[in-house]
């Protein structure tokens, strides 16, 4: 199914959230009304989107061309949606790009299920340049051994990295990790056992402290339903525990000005059906009730993000909210 960029546009206004109000379903956003002028579009899946600080906007995924375009699961668009062709980047990539993040000094990190990125040995992790040249400084061609499905540039210059990986340079990380700045690992963070399944998204939150969201029940052999916050060494927060009486898959975590975090996921119903869950905790993991939506949607929702003004936008795959139709997406 070809994909059209203006939905990318969704995803640009991603920053701190300035203020806290009541959250309710904006009756003015409407994500039917995707348009249908950009061309051909994009003909895979994009898996993530992030806007630089310059304003361009950077979307990775399965794809390998846009408008007629090719570009190998990589691109870098103009404000107009139009591909920057003096980006460099994505001339062979041999797999996914799953997620992406830009570091204080410009550069970009990218992490998926790719081994090579333009003709360079690179175990599921590369930093590029602004202009999307290899970052030779940073070396992970015997990173992850599995996919990467998030990337998180740390107030500390380290990065954290989490998905389906056991080991990381050879050494058993399970499912995250903490790197120095040139691609070794941190071996000051551990987190022991680790997550009983896989890890979808992590953040940082402005403490210092890490959460990780994902389809896990145990967390270091800690029970820990789909959410767990770390310390700076790598073991459970114990003043953070989140209590549900069902197993939920959380997808996609967001960190507000706060303290708070919103998070959204789903669990499998009996039937099979999966209901969406979006919810916000506070920073011990309680559910807050100022937050309407919680148990409202009729699908997975996939992706969290944050705007300016307060509100958050969700994406997945979801058809309606509080039984008005959003297919997809819900602001």
């Amino acid at each position: 199914m070809q994909i059209n960029l203006r939905i990318i546009l969704l995803f640009l206004w991603v920053n701190t959230c300035s203020g806290q109000a009541l959250y309710e379903l904006d009756q003015t956003f409407n994500p039917s009304d995707v348009g249908n002028s950009m061309g051909d579009g994009i003909n895979h899946p994009v898996r993530c989107a992030t806007q630089l600080n310059n304003g361009k906007i950077l979307i990775g995924g399965n794809f390998d061309l846009i408008n007629g375009r090719s570009t190998q699961r990589i691109a870098l668009l103009n404000s107009d949606l139009t591909v920057d062709q003096s980006f460099v980047a994505g001339n062979d990539v041999n797999s996914s790009v799953r997620c992406m993040a830009e570091t204080v000094d410009g550069k970009i990190l990218l992490g998926g299920s790719f081994i090579e990125f333009d003709g360079v040995e690179a175990s599921r992790l590369i930093r590029l340049n602004a202009d999307g040249t290899i970052d030779t400084t940073m070396d992970s061609s015997s990173g992850a051994n599995g996919p990467v499905n998030s990337v998180v540039p740390l107030s500390t210059g380290r990065i954290l990295l989490s998905g389906e990986f056991s080991k990381y340079q050879g050494s058993l990380v399970n499912k995250v990790v903490r790197l120095h700045e040139n691609g070794s690992r941190d071996t000051v963070f551990s987190v022991g056992a680790g997550p009983n399944g896989s890890i979808h998204q992590a953040i940082e939150l402005m403490d210092g402290s890490v959460v990780v969201v994902g389809d896990f029940t145990l967390f270091n052999n800690t029970p820990r339903n789909g959410i767990a916050k770390l310390l700076s060494t790598g073991d459970l927060d114990p003043s953070f525990e989140f209590n549900t009486s069902i197993e939920i898959d959380f997808r996609s975590v967001a960190g507000l000005s706060d303290g708070n975090i919103v998070v959204g996921g789903g669990t499998t119903l009996i039937s099979g059906s999966i209901d969406g869950i979006l919810l916000k905790l506070d920073p011990n993991g309680t559910i807050l009730s100022d937050f309407q939506s919680q148990w409202n949607l009729n699908g997975r929702v996939n992706h969290v993000d944050l705007f300016n003004d307060g509100r958050i936008l969700a994406v997945g795959k979801f058809s309606s909210y509080e039984g008005n139709e959003r297919p997809g997406m819900v602001r």
